[in-house]
């Protein structure tokens, strides 16, 4: 959906318009699904640890993400796309 649909349609809310939302327009940050992103952060601080050379498949190397006083910092738009290369093929998936 763009910002103008968002602004200009009346929304109702269900607890399956919620679902439907989270599944398809928003980041679910909700209790129920934070494992998920806890898991992703794992395996990305993982394969960020573990990937010291840089390939036109393997570019996000240790030196690739940002750090602030020896912690990475996480940079939303680079996350989404590792999820997007890690769990959708490089595409976004729409449900």
């Amino acid at each position: 959906h763009t910002v103008g649909e968002w602004r200009k349609r009346q929304w109702e809310v269900t607890d399956e318009n919620i679902e439907r939302w989270a599944k398809e327009d928003w980041v679910d940050l909700r209790i129920k699904n934070m494992e998920v992103w806890q898991s992703r952060f794992r395996k990305l601080l993982q394969e960020i640890r573990g990937t010291s050379y840089k390939s036109s498949m393997w570019d996000r190397t240790e030196d690739f993400w940002p750090t602030q006083d020896g912690e990475h910092l996480i940079d939303p738009g680079e996350v989404v796309g590792w999820i997007f290369i890690s769990e959708a093929g490089g595409r976004k998936v729409k449900h």
